[in-house]
This record gives C-alpha cells, sequence and structure tokens, in this order.
C-alpha cells in the first residue's frame, strides 16, 4: 500500500504542476492522496481514472467489477476510461466472460499482473460494441499477461503493451478489427486469419521465446509458429530487409518506403539491405558476413573517416559514383581470407575512388586479402591520391600492395609519387605480393614518381597497361606475362629489346601483346633468344633459327630438352624427380677429361643412349655417387657404338647398379676399351651393394676387365667378350657374388668359390671350341673359355653322379632302392655324416666319403668295389638293413674275393640284419678299446690276427651281444682263440640290462618303491625267463619273474613288513635267467641305486580360528578356537620365538595380536613352519561430551583448567571399574566477556582399550539486557579437523531467523557423503542445497552444530575394495568386502573401512532402500529419500536418524523389512537375554534362528552401539539369508 501511495502522489504532484485550477473531488475539493484511498481496505484489485487524468474514481475488488464500472463511467463523462490493476497484485482471475460494450475507449492498465480467464469485448449477440486497449506500465516490470480475449462483430482490440505483455488466446470474428503494437501472443483464433491486417504502422512479428525477441518472420513463418503452439511478439519493424522496384525501396514486412537511399546491399538471393550515405561503413561491415553479396552506391560519398575492410567475399560497385576520404586511406583491404572486388557497372559513366588525406591512399591492399579493380566490360574507375602536404608526396600513392593479391582490369591511377606502389614488408608471418595488371593508365603527378613502382619482393604478371616510368628493384623484363612486351608505342611498333633498354622504361611505356620471331640471328626483336621449340629430335637443329639446339638430348617422358654439355644433361636426368629419363648422345664427345665425369645422384635412374656415337674420356666416365643410383646403358642404333676410357663405371655408393644392353641381348653392339671396366674394391668396415649387369658387348683392357673384390658386389653376365692384352677377363677374390649366363673370356681368376657355382642353372663351362670341360679340375686362370646355355647333367658309371662338366649329382629324388632318377644311376649305399645324407655306388666309395662318426645303410645290394679295401683312420657304423654286402667290383661284379680289412683307428660297428660276403679282417694292430663290434649281422667270414686274442670277445660283451653258429650254438664270450670263424650271425645274450634306474627317493611310510626304480628296463631273449629281485642288505623289498623274451620295463612293486625309517638304503639288483632246459644262472648282480626315505611331513587337520566380535569389556577372552594336528601335537605362543605351550592364549586389553602356532611332530615326521592367526579385540566405544555454559557479559570466563565430571563435562560407556582421568577442556581463543558472542570448548581425553568420539560444547555470552532491548548470537559450531575435506559457515556466530551458509569442498578422490547441522537438542534442521558445495539453513535459538563426512570417490568401479584397517584373517574381512562389492557400504576416506566406529540409524535406513533397489541420491539431506522409504514400508519411524544404532534396533529394521516373520528362535543361551527390549524380541528371536546374530562370550549386548564391522557382517549375513 506504500509503495501505491508514492506512485499515486507522484502523479497527482505531476497533475498539479500542469493544470492551471485544481483538479476537484466529487464534493468540489481537491482529492487529497490519502483521501482518495480512504475507501479502500487493503483487499481492492484495481481502481478507475478517466484516460489523462490522474483521479482515482473508484476501487474495486474483483476485475469483473472494475470492467462493469469503467463502462459506466464512461458513459456518465462522456470519456475514455482507465482500468488501473494495483502494482501489488500479482494474479487475477476472472470469473464468467465479462462484456466491455461502449462507445468510449476502455484501456486496461495490466501493471505486471497475469489475468486467467476470458474477457469479450463486444456483445456475444453483436447488437453491442466495444474498444478495448491492453496496456503494461513498464514501472512494473511490463510483464502482464490476459489468457482470452474475445472480440466480436464490429468491435475493436488493441495490444499495445511491452515486449513481455502476453495475450493467450486472440478470438475473433470476421469483421472485428484487431490492432497489434506491442506484445506477444499464444493463438488466434478466427475462421480465416488476416495476419497482416493486425500489424499496426511500421509494426513486424518475431520469434518469441522465454521472454527474448528472436528473428523476424514473414507471415507464413507467423502461422506456422502459432499452429505449433509457439508464441510470436509483434514490434517496431526493423526494416532490416527489403525488396526492390526499381529504385522504390519498401520493407517486406511493414510495406514501409523507405528514404534516403543512398546505398543497397543486395544478397545472392535477392535481399536487399538499405543504408543512408552515413552508413555506408554499416554496410560494408555487414556485407563481410554475407557473402557473394553486393555494395552499390546510389549517390557520391564523402567521409572524413577512411574504410576498412578485413574479410568476407563480396563486389563493391561504385555504380558512376563517386567515393570520397579526406583522410588517409579511402579503402583498406586485408585479411588472407578477404576477397573484394571493385567494379562500375555504370558503362557510360565514370567513378572514382580519392583520398585526399595527409598519407593519402585510393586503395591499400595488406594482410594476405585477394582485390580485383575494374573489370573487362565496366566503366573506368579513376584510383586518385592527393596529400595536401607535398612533404609526404613521396607516401602518396593511387593503389599501394603490401600482402596479398592485387589484380587490375582497367581504370585509371594517378598519385604523387606513384600510380600503383609494391612492397613486400618480409615479416615472416606475411605472404610476398602478387600483382596481376591486365590494362589501365597509370601514372604519378610527381617529376620523379612512377606510373609502377616495385620493391622488396613480390610477384608481378603485366599483360596490359600504360605506365608513365616503371621503377624496380628486380627484373622488370620477369614481369611480363606471356605473349606480351614492352613497347614506346601503343601498338606492335617500338618494341624495346630486352638486352639492350636504354633510357626507354624512363618514359611512357606500354605493355603490349607480341609474337617472337627468331628468324635473324636466333633472336627477337624484343631481345629473347630462341628457346628452339621446333628441334628435330634425331638431329638436334632447331626448325625455328637452323641452329644445333644442342649435341645431347634429354627425354623425360614426353619432354624432351637439349644440351651442349653431356655432364649437364646427365646432372639434370639424374635428379630425384626424373628418373627414368634417357640421355641420348647427338655427336661424338671425343677428349672429355675428368672435369666432365658423369655423376648420378641418390635415387636417380638415368639410360645412357650412345646412338651408334663415339665417347672418349681420360678417366672414369660415371660416378655412382648417391644411395639407390640406377644406370643403363644401350645402343639404339645400327651402328656400333664405342667407349674409349680409362675406368667405366665408378660406384660410389650402396644400392647402386649398371645395366649394359636389353635383357633380349639388343641395343648392346657396344665396343669398351679401357684400363679396368670396373673395379669393385674392397670396403670391409660398410661394404656396398653394387650390382652389374651385363647382356652383351665387347670388354678390351690393359687389366681385368672386372676386377670384383668386395663382397657388397654383384655381376651377372648374360653374354658379350671379355679380354685384355694377355687374355685376362675377371679377377674375383673377396666375397662379391658373380653369376654366369653367357659371355665369352680371356681367363677367370676365382678365389672365392667353386668354379661350378658362378654359372647359372643349365649352363656349363666349355672351351675355345665348345666342348664342355669339367669345372672342378679346369685350368681357368691360364685358359680361355667359354659358358654355354641348355647344358643337362648326365651320369657316368663309377663317378659316383659325377657329370662331365663336373657336377655331381646331390641325389635328392633317388628311390627306395637307391636308383636317382635325376642321372640314372643305382647308390644303394646310404652315407650320413652330421646329419647330412648322401648316396654312393660302393662300400668303397661311402667309406671314402665317411668321416668318423658317419652311418652307412644299406637300401640295395651293394658291392664291395675294391678287392683289399683297409679301413685305417676311421670310426663307422655299417647298417645291413636286411641287405646284402657282396665283394664284387664295378669292373667285376661277380667277384667273391674280396677282404674288408679293419687297421690302425678304424672301427666298424656291424649293426640290422643281413649278410657279409667280403672277409672281414681285424688287423693284430688293433688296441683293446676299439670300438669295432658286431651288433647284427650275418658274417660269411671274420678273421682275428693271432697277436690280438681280445678284441673280438671284449667288444662282443661290452655290447650285449655274442655269436651264435649256424647251427645256433652261443660261442664262448672268453677264450676265443685266434682263428676264422665263417657263417657266424651276430646276436644278443638272453638277459641284458638296457637302461639302469637312478638313485631314488620316498617319504615315510610309502611302501611303494618309487618310480625312478621303473627306469630299469632288461631285454629277455627269445626261448628265455628272467627274474629280477631288489634287495637292501638281506632284507628283499621285491621281485618278479617274466616267462618270455622280450623287453621289459620294472613295475611299481609294493614290499611288505614295516617301512623303512628314514635314512638311506643302498639297493641290490639280482638279476637271473633260465633257459628252456631249465638251467639258471645270474645274468646280473650290482650295487647301483640308492634309496633315500625322508621324513614324512605332520599336517594340521583343524587350523585355530580368531574369536569373533571381540569386543573390550574388562574381561579376558580365549583369543583362538584350539585347533587340532595328525603325527604331532599343537601348541600356542604370543610370539613367534615362544614360548609355546599347549594352551591356548587369552588376553583383556583391546587391540590386535598375533597367535602363533606350531606341531611338534612324532618320530620319522618332520613338522611345518610356525604359522600365526591374527585376532582383534576391538576398542569400546567412550562419549564424552563437554557440558555447553552461559554467562552474561561482563562476567569472568568460567575457569577450564581442572574440569569436573558432571559439571564441566559427561562421560558415557564407561565400562566395570574402568575411569576416564586425563580430560582436558580449553577455549577455541580467548573469550572477550565484555561483549555478548559464543565461544566452543574443546575437549579431548585419552583411556587405553577404548575409542573416543569427543563432543565440543559452547560458551554463550549473553548481552546484558538494556531498556531497548537487543538480538542474542548463538555459534555456528564446525569440526576442528575434517577428514578427507573442509567446511566452513558464514556467519560464525547467528541471530535466530538468521540465514547461515555452509560451504563444503572435498580433498582430490573424495566426494561429500553426508552433511547434516543439529540444534542444541540434537534435532536435524532443513538444509537447501544451493548447487557447488554451498548449502544453507535457518538459525534456530540456541547453538547448531554442523558435521560433513567424505567419503574416497570410487567412481562406478566394480571391483573389490580394499582397506588399510581390514586385513585378510579379521573375523569382519570377508563382511567388509562383501559389503563394499554389492554397494552398500563405502570407506570413510585415506582408504580406511574404520570397523570399529558407530553406524547412526540414517546410515542402515539408506543402506536397506539401497538394497531394496531404491535410487537414494538427491534430497533436503544424503538420507532423506532412505529414511522417506523407511518410514513408507514400515521399517522404521524415522525418529532421531542421526543417532548411533544399537545391535537391537539393527536386527529390529531387517527384521521389519524381512516381512516380521515368524520368530522361533531362543535366546536362553544368552546370559543377557533380559536386557533385550520389548519391541526388539520377536526380532532378536529371528536373527539368532537365522544366524544373522551370533553374540559374543555368551552375550548378546542388545543395548550397545553396533560398529561398523557389526554391521557389515549382519548386512552378509542378512542378504546371503535372503537369496
Amino acid at each position: 500500500m506504500k509503495k501505491r501511495f508514492l506512485s499515486i502522489l507522484t502523479a497527482l504532484c505531476l497533475c498539479l504542476t500542469l493544470l492551471p485550477t485544481a483538479v476537484l473531488a466529487e464534493d468540489g475539493r481537491l482529492a487529497e492522496p490519502d483521501e482518495a484511498l480512504a475507501a479502500s481496505n487493503g483487499t481492492d484489485v484495481a481502481y478507475l481514472t478517466l484516460t489523462g487524468n490522474f483521479v482515482i474514481k473508484s476501487q474495486h475488488k474483483t476485475l469483473e467489477d472494475a470492467i462493469s464500472a469503467a463502462m459506466k463511467l464512461a458513459d456518465s463523462e462522456n470519456a475514455n476510461v482507465d482500468i488501473i490493476i494495483d502494482e501489488t497484485v500479482e494474479t487475477l482471475s476472472v470469473t464468467g466472460t465479462p462484456e466491455i460494450c461502449s462507445a468510449h475507449k476502455i484501456t486496461l492498465d495490466l501493471q505486471g499482473c497475469a489475468v486467467s480467464g476470458t474477457i469479450s469485448v463486444g456483445s456475444t449477440d453483436g447488437t453491442q460494441t466495444g474498444t478495448l486497449v491492453i496496456k503494461d506500465n513498464t514501472t512494473f516490470g511490463g510483464s502482464g499477461s490476459i489468457e482470452k480475449v474475445t472480440v466480436h462483430s464490429g468491435s475493436r482490440l488493441t495490444l499495445n503493451g511491452t515486449l513481455q505483455t502476453s495475450v493467450g488466446t486472440i478470438s475473433h470474428d470476421a469483421d472485428a478489427i484487431i490492432t497489434l503494437l506491442s506484445g506477444n501472443i499464444g493463438a488466434i483464433s478466427s475462421g480465416t486469419p488476416n495476419y497482416t491486417s493486425y500489424l499496426g504502422t511500421e509494426r513486424a512479428y518475431y520469434a518469441y521465446d522465454s521472454g527474448t525477441k528472436g528473428s523476424i518472420l514473414t507471415i507464413a513463418e507467423v502461422k506456422a509458429r502459432l499452429q505449433n503452439d509457439e508464441a510470436v511478439a509483434v514490434a517496431p519493424c526493423e526494416h532490416s530487409k527489403g525488396t526492390l522496384s526499381g529504385r522504390d525501396f519498401t520493407c517486406a514486412y511493414c510495406s514501409k518506403e523507405i528514404k534516403n537511399n543512398d546505398v543497397v546491399l543486395t544478397e545472392t538471393d535477392g535481399t536487399m539491405t538499405l543504408y543512408t550515405a552515413g552508413k555506408l561503413r554499416d554496410a560494408l561491415s555487414d556485407a563481410q558476413s554475407r557473402s557473394g553479396c553486393t555494395v552499390e552506391l546510389l549517390t557520391d560519398i564523402k567521409s572524413g573517416t577512411p574504410f576498412t575492410i578485413t574479410s568476407g567475399s563480396f563486389t563493391l560497385d561504385l555504380a558512376g559514383c563517386n567515393l570520397t576520404v579526406t583522410n588517409d586511406a579511402a579503402l583498406t583491404i586485408k585479411g588472407n581470407t578477404t576477397n573484394v572486388a571493385i567494379c562500375n557497372s555504370a558503362t557510360s559513366q565514370q567513378a572514382s575512388v580519392k583520398a585526399t588525406g595527409n598519407y593519402a591512399k585510393a586503395v591499400r591492399v595488406d594482410g594476405g586479402a585477394h582485390v580485383e579493380l575494374g573489370s573487362a566490360t565496366g566503366g573506368t574507375i579513376l584510383f586518385t591520391a592527393q596529400s595536401p602536404v607535398a612533404a609526404l608526396a613521396t607516401e602518396v600513392r593511387a593503389a599501394e600492395l603490401r600482402d596479398g593479391t592485387l589484380t587490375i582490369f582497367n581504370g585509371e591511377f594517378t598519385g604523387m609519387s606513384a600510380g600503383v606502389y609494391v612492397a613486400f614488408s618480409g615479416s615472416s608471418t606475411a605472404t610476398p605480393p602478387t600483382l596481376v595488371i591486365h590494362g589501365g593508365k597509370f601514372s604519378a603527378t610527381e617529376a620523379t614518381g612512377s606510373g609502377l613502382y616495385a620493391t622488396n619482393g613480390g610477384t608481378i604478371s603485366l599483360s596490359g597497361g600504360a605506365y608513365n616510368k616503371i621503377s624496380t628493384n628486380g627484373d622488370v623484363f620477369s614481369y611480363l606475362a606471356d605473349g606480351s612486351t614492352f613497347s614506346t608505342a601503343n601498338s606492335g611498333t617500338g618494341v624495346i629489346d630486352r638486352t639492350n633498354p636504354g633510357e626507354a622504361l624512363n618514359g611512357t611505356v606500354y605493355v603490349v601483346p607480341h609474337t617472337h620471331d627468331f628468324s635473324t640471328n636466333a633472336k627477337c626483336a624484343c631481345g629473347l633468344s630462341c628457346p628452339h621449340a621446333g628441334v628435330d629430335e634425331s638431329t638436334g637443329i632447331c626448325s625455328d633459327c637452323h641452329q644445333r639446339a644442342g649435341s645431347v638430348k634429354l627425354t623425360k617422358g614426353s619432354t624432351v630438352t637439349f644440351y651442349n654439355s653431356l655432364s649437364a644433361a646427365v646432372s639434370e636426368a639424374a635428379k630425384y624427380g626424373n628418373a627414368g629419363s634417357t640421355v641420348t648422345l647427338l655427336t661424338d664427345f671425343a677428349d672429355l677429361d675428368s672435369d666432365n665425369q658423369l655423376t648420378l645422384g641418390w635415387h636417380s635412374d638415368v639410360t645412357l643412349d650412345l646412338n651408334g656415337k663415339k665417347l672418349d674420356m681420360s678417366g672414369v666416365l660415371f660416378n655412382l655417387a648417391g644411395a639407390d643410383g640406377k644406370l643403363t646403358v644401350v645402343n639404339t642404333a645400327a651402328t656400333r657404338a664405342e667407349v674409349k676410357v680409362i675406368g667405366a663405371f665408378y660406384f660410389g655408393q650402396t644400392g647402386t647398379s649398371v645395366t649394359i644392353g636389353r635383357p633380349d641381348g639388343s641395343e648392346s653392339n657396344i665396343d669398351f676399351i679401357s684400363r679396368t671396366l670396373v673395379g669393385f674394391k674392397e670396403n670391409k668396415q660398410n661394404p656396398y651393394q653394387m650390382t652389374l649387369t651385363i647382356y652383351g658387348g665387347e670388354y678390351y683392357g690393359g687389366s681385368f676387365v672386372l676386377d670384383i673384390e668386395t663382397v657388397g658386389a654383384t655381376v651377372n653376365i648374360h653374354g658379350g667378350k671379355l679380354s685384355f692384352s694377355n687374355g685376362g677377363g675377371i679377377y674375383l677374390k673377396g666375397g662379391g657374388k658373380l653369376s654366369l649366363f653367357g659371355g665369352e673370356f680371356g681367363e677367370i681368376w676365382n678365389y672365392d668359390c667353386p668354379y661350378l657355382d658362378l654359372l647359372a642353372d643349365g649352363c656349363a663351362f666349355a672351351d675355345a671350341d665348345g666342348n664342355v670341360v669339367d669345372a672342378t679340375s679346369y685350368d681357368f686362370f691360364n685358359k680361355s673359355c667359354k659358358v654355354v646355355s641348355g647344358h643337362t647333367h648326365q651320369n657316368r658309371p663309377g663317378m659316383d653322379g659325377k657329370c662331365a662338366c663336373g657336377y655331381v649329382c646331390p641325389h635328392t629324388n633317388i628311390s627306395a632302392t637307391g636308383h636317382c632318377d635325376a642321372c640314372g644311376g643305382d647308390f644303394p649305399a646310404e652315407l650320413t655324416t652330421d646329419g647330412k645324407t648322401t648316396h654312393h655306388e660302393t662300400m668303397e666309395h661311402a667309406l671314402n666319403a665317411a668321416a668318423s662318426g658317419s652311418t652307412i645303410r644299406l637300401i640295395n645290394t651293394t658291392m664291395l668295389g675294391s678287392v683289399n679295401y683297409t679301413l685305417a683312420d676311421k670310426a663307422v657304423m655299417i647298417d645291413l638293413n636286411g641287405q646284402n654286402l657282396t665283394g664284387g667290383l664295378v669292373g667285376n661284379p661277380a667277384n667273391t674275393g674280396a677282404t674288408l680289412q679293419i687297421s690302425g683307428s678304424g672301427a666298424v660297428i656291424f649293426t640290422g640284419a643281413g649278410s657279409v660276403q667280403p672277409y672281414i679282417h681285424l688287423d693284430k694292430n688293433l688296441a683293446a678299446d676299439n670300438q669295432t663290434a658286431f651288433l647284427g649281422g650275418t658274417f660269411s667270414s671274420i678273421l682275428q690276427s693271432s697277436d690280438n686274442t681280445t678284441v673280438l670277445p671284449t667288444l662282443a660283451q661290452a655290447n650285449g651281444f655274442a655269436l651264435r653258429n649256424a647251427d645256433g650254438s652261443w660261442l664262448s664270450l672268453s677264450g676265443l682263440a685266434a682263428e676264422e670263424l665263417q657263417n657266424v650271425t651276430a646276436s644278443a645274450v638272453p638277459v641284458a640290462v638296457v637302461t639302469m634306474p637312478e638313485d631314488a627317493s620316498q617319504v615315510y611310510g610309502d611302501k611303494a618303491l618309487p618310480a625312478d626304480l621303473t627306469k630299469l628296463t632288461i631285454c629277455v631273449a627269445k626261448d628265455f625267463s628272467a627274474t629280477v629281485t631288489w634287495k637292501t642288505g638281506e632284507r628283499v623289498l621285491s621281485a618278479k619273474t617274466w616267462n618270455s623274451g622280450g623287453e621289459y620295463a620294472y613295475p611299481a612293486l609294493s614290499y611288505t613288513g614295516d617301512p623303512l625309517g628314514k635314512g638311506e638304503y643302498p639297493l641290490t639288483c639280482v638279476i637271473t635267467a633260465v633257459d628252456k632246459t631249465g638251467k639258471t644262472f645270474t645274468a646280473y648282480e650290482t650295487v647301483a641305486p640308492k634309496l633315500t626315505v625322508a621324513a614324512a611331513n605332520a599336517e594340521i587337520k583343524t587350523a585355530p580360528k580368531a574369536v569373533p566380535e571381540l569386543t573390550y569389556d574388562t574381561t579376558a577372552h580365549a583369543l583362538v578356537t584350539p585347533g587340532a594336528a595328525e603325527h604331532g601335537t599343537l601348541q600356542y605362543a604370543l610370539l613367534e620365538s615362544g614360548p609355546y605351550s599347549a594352551d591356548v592364549p587369552i588376553a583383556t586389553g583391546a587391540g590386535t595380536y598375533e597367535v602363533w602356532y606350531k606341531i611338534v611332530p612324532d618320530k620319522n615326521y618332520a613338522a611345518p613352519a610356525a604359522q600365526f592367526v591374527e585376532v582383534r579385540i576391538a576398542s569400546a566405544t567412550l562419549t564424552v561430551t563437554a557440558l555447553d555454559k552461559q554467562i552474561t557479559a561482563g562476567q569472568p570466563a568460567p575457569d577450564l583448567a581442572n574440569p569436573i565430571p558432571g559439571e564441566d563435562y559427561k562421560v558415557d560407556g564407561l565400562l566395570g571399574q574402568d575411569t576416564l582421568a586425563a580430560v582436558t577442556l580449553t577455549y577455541n581463543e580467548t573469550p572477550d566477556t565484555s561483549r555478548a558472542g559464543s565461544y566452543t570448548i574443546n575437549i579431548s581425553a585419552t583411556l587405553a582399550n577404548y575409542d573416543i568420539m569427543t563432543i565440543p560444547g559452547t560458551l554463550t555470552i549473553v548481552p546484558r539486557r538494556s531498556a531497548s532491548g537487543g538480538s542474542t548470537t548463538y555459534p555456528v559450531n564446525t569440526p576442528s579437523k575434517v577428514a578427507n575435506g573442509t567446511v566452513t559457515v558464514s556467519p560464525k556466530n547467528a541471530s535466530k531467523g538468521d540465514t547461515v551458509t555452509v560451504t563444503v569442498k572435498s580433498d582430490s578422490g573424495y566426494v561429500l557423503e553426508t552433511i547434516s547441522v543439529t540444534d542444541k537438542n540434537g534435532n536435524n534442521l532443513k538444509l537447501t542445497d544451493k548447487g557447488n558445495g554451498k548449502y544453507t539453513f535457518t538459525m534456530p535459538e540456541g547453538k547448531v552444530t554442523v558435521t560433513p563426512t567424505f567419503v574416497a570417490d570410487n567412481g562406478s568401479q566394480t571391483e573389490s575394495k580394499s582397506y588399510s584397517d581390514v586385513k585378510t584373517g579379521d573375523w569382519y574381512a570377508d563382511a567388509v568386502k562383501y559389503v563394499s562389492d554389492k554397494g552398500l557400504m563405502s570407506g570413510t576416506g585415506s582408504d580406511k573401512f574404520a570397523p570399529s566406529a558407530t553406524t547412526t540409524r540414517a546410515m542402515l535406513m539408506t543402506v536397506l532402500a539401497r538394497y531394496a533397489g531404491e535410487d537414494t541420491t538427491g534430497g533436503a539431506t544424503w538420507y532423506e529419500k532412505g529414511m522417506n522409504w523407511a518410514k513408507a514400508k514400515g521399517v522404521s519411524d524415522g525418529t532421531n536418524p542421526n543417532a548411533n544404532i544399537t545391535r537391537e534396533q539393527l536386527v529390529t529394521m531387517m527384521y521389519r523389512y524381512a516381512g516380521s516373520p515368524k520368530a522361533d528362535g531362543k535366546l536362553d543361551s544368552f546370559s543377557d537375554a533380559a536386557s533385550v527390549s520389548t519391541y526388539a524380541a520377536d526380532a532378536m528371536q529371528w536373527a539368532v534362528a537365522n544366524g544373522i546374530v551370533n553374540g559374543s562370550n555368551g552375550k548378546l549386548n542388545p543395548q550397545n552401539n553396533a560398529t561398523r564391522a557389526q554391521v557389515a557382517a549382519i548386512l552378509m549375513r542378512f542378504c546371503e539369508m535372503s537369496k
């Protein structure tokens, strides 16, 4: 009401200043404001005034009443009436549909009020009309609204509010008149809405959203938005776009003709925007964002400020107008994305750009811009620059180009110092300028000036134009475009000779079209020499000037270039980008020296075509100096070419290659005459990879044609003739690779490899007559040779597969019978040496090729091949393989008298079945350790010299074999005399040990023989039985008999009797054999392996376990449950070092204990290492609270030095006879007792076996009460330290009703979990989350406490969380992991779970809600949603959410969550069962019956606070039970 009074008073004062006489009330008195409002009781919603008169006529409690009274007032006063809604009224609702029917205008001023319902203008039956104007006073926001206005036939509605004034729906009859001036509408309901007719003068529609006007709309867009329930606004038209009809510009939206049309901007779609002359700068600015548009001048424009264009792509059309700038640069155009064209579309009317400032420039181009001036078809433009300061003339230019591209098509350019000036700044960020001139006139008014002045680099191209002098630091003739030249006349006459221009360029010069004529001395009148464009490629003669274009031709693809210098041509061809080029000689080259050496660079690829010419150089012709260079030398002419040099090629880098001729032998008719064609020398540190390929040609030299002395050289010769004066061709020493496919050679000196290795496949060496020669014996050092192709290898009898060329067949395709498909021979003796196998015709050949350790296997009948073969220097094995060794000779296969004599260090081991026909003669000089042995085969004769009577029997016995006669009888293993044994067969003895077992071990009590003893393997001959017996001392452990011949492994057997005790036992193995006659003999007896019996391990059958859920209660507790051991006794200790005892350890105090246990083993048993189990006795919970104190200002602060329990603090939770003595109270700061305020009383205490939670108190100093009263402030307490975050409050002391702001911030890696504010009675206050870690609450009477908690930010990780205070073996470890993994509980920060900390009721409500699948995020407090869920489900009544939860409260909530099932458990076994509260009895019975609660030390402890560890364990049991 106060606001209303002031506004009315102000209005009245204005009236009094304006009116000549006082405005009178109804009784003739001046209506005072207070009197005018006297009838109001504060509930009026609107008042009436006559339009233009500020006197309030009446007040009304409803808008319907105000409308009715307004019509009456209008009729009685014969005047227009204003209905003004009180500015304090925010919303109104009209009932029914009040009708405005009056001959006078009724104005409704909403003053920011939102009116719901419908107002009708005119009567529904159409008999009465009305006029309504809707206004909205901006003083009060101007955001009023009306839900709906209905306008009937003949009536009028005008909306003239603010942009935010809203009419939800306008419904009108066809002949109703709607005028929209300002406001927004949501819908128009009419049969055929005419949106154009609604608009007031110069008004337009705009998009409207969230109180903001958007872009201007077409009528079609208006219709679409309203149909989609999107609001549109009406506001004054911005005339931002226009349509052109001739030179008449009208607005497309409000149809207003736009005057002052000086500049028009036309976009690519034809849309135009108009500007006054003073707004040319705006037009140019808009054009920069409208690509492709045109800015056209409609009148001459003069400006005192230069114009700058920095971006965009558009055209400035002068259209016959003049642009004058009385300042420096008229137009500055810059920016590397800027593209501007300046033209004159008025072809019959001249236009101009003129600058008259001190440093005048008509156009300045910089910053990489692209600018075009004039056009090929447009009118002329004069670009003029004139300075009023003569001393600055050198800086005055018509056009200046610094950085960018300027293209001039035509025009006249006149400056004081230059018509066009080009200069590059040289900046590293700038682009050198480019000037292109197609035509125009360029002049300077100063005598020293130039039409074109170019300095400091850039690119200039001139194809036309007239220039009053050209000045440049560069070559002015390089500016000429192709087909252009300088002339002193504007025609073809007066062409200036570029080689002798004289003073011609200092006068007026023209750039004119020009065609070169080289018919005179190969030079044109313009001074340019003939480029030889029409050269005959076969001769090098130019058809234009008839002169030789060059002596050598370079062909690059389809491009041909001629050179007079061979080295220059090769140098160009050798460039990396010219790979594949060909250099062709057109004339002979004689008397070249080393300075003319031809060099190939990196990755070059050049072909030299000698073209039948001669090339003579006193040096090395080619230097392959670049890596991976490639050179091909050919002669495409029919005439033979000649190269005469000291050396042809020098390979100076790796990867280089030279090819002479073509692969088919063509183009190689070349004679090379040199001291040495190529010298591949050693480079051991870094051998180059070099390749030379020769397909033909003849090579002569004073030394070797090819000198190959490096491993990196590869030479491939396919043809040609290589020789020197003494007959030599190739010298090979140093590891290079030489491959010969053909050719003739004087001599080949090869020190590297067999000559056969030089030949390509299918090739052979031949003599001068073409006869194939044996490369393994031919004298290449002194004889010439050829390489012939088409050679096929053939076998020769008695040569072991050796061909006439020296090649020996490897017999890789030999058959199983020894026949070689490759050479056609038979090779039954297969020799294997060091894994390599060869085949031979006879045993003699095989023995000759063998080495000690070789094996010769017969794969078919084999001849000895010699009458008497002596083996004296190697030991071999002959595997008869079931075949026959005969005494035949190559020339006499029927011979049977041959002898194989074993002598000296020679030795043969015969194996396999088969027969040996030659005599086997053991010479007298064989030593006793000779390796000759008969392990198989039948021998026609074995002869042992009389001087050697021990070799044969010793070898037989050592190898487990013996000889039998043809009748099957065994020869004695001893006492064999020197005699000839005939027709004997080597066979194995009756029982032989194949493998002997190793030492074995077993553990005490195991009666099975160890697995290692099964390694015993024996071989029993046919018709024999064998028995193996194992003994230790006289005690037989095991025996096994086999009744038939064969190979056997000793099986795993057990022995009887007492087990062998711990220790070592030597074992004896006895093997006896029985033949078919029953004769028994001992075949083997030895003390070989050793059996070790190790002690067995005593074992823990039941490990001691930590007693769970131990909490300090002043009594001693057994720490573990007793365990049990097998083969020993279990003992315990509290230290690993002991002492150990069979008694289980006990302890009283809180802490973590290691209970060690070990086994004292029985005899023959060993004990494992001592182990321990960790046991924890949790600390009891103790709460120490500092008691609040209050004094009056002026009184001394209470002394806290010697605190007294019950008076200064209180203690909750002490057990038994324990007492708390160490308590300290301090103020957070020294109290100022002279004034009101509050101070925190900090409290600290220590007591072994307890986790102490301290609660600070508050000293409140109340003010002395004065007569005027006052307010009291109370402290806002926060913890002195908060783990993993910070909390601050503002203010720290507040009065009742004040707003307090709390700001919390978590440390890195942590997030806020909970925050609560409790009053002095412990009740929670409502917090409002303001975002970004800020919360607010209203201060109550008395102190408050702010408590935040922070937890680790685990994100979305699902892997198990580990905590530093939860160790493996803790009774609650599994439970902590379970609830962490399930997301039911989390840590308290710093990788801790705090198992001994208490849990609140709110926390359990939230946990159960999460378990039920509820989303608990959000809410005024962290637990609000969980608590609401618990109350709705009957789990809890929601009281005391921040109080610690007791064990019986915990199980009661779970019991209710489970649906309060039948409770059938018994509590009799717990000594404190009577202390269970009545409300919790059923829940506790249910929890005990289902194993959810197990108790501790025979107690349920129902009233004890539940620790986090206990909650985790109970939750896990509950969840698992609920599955």
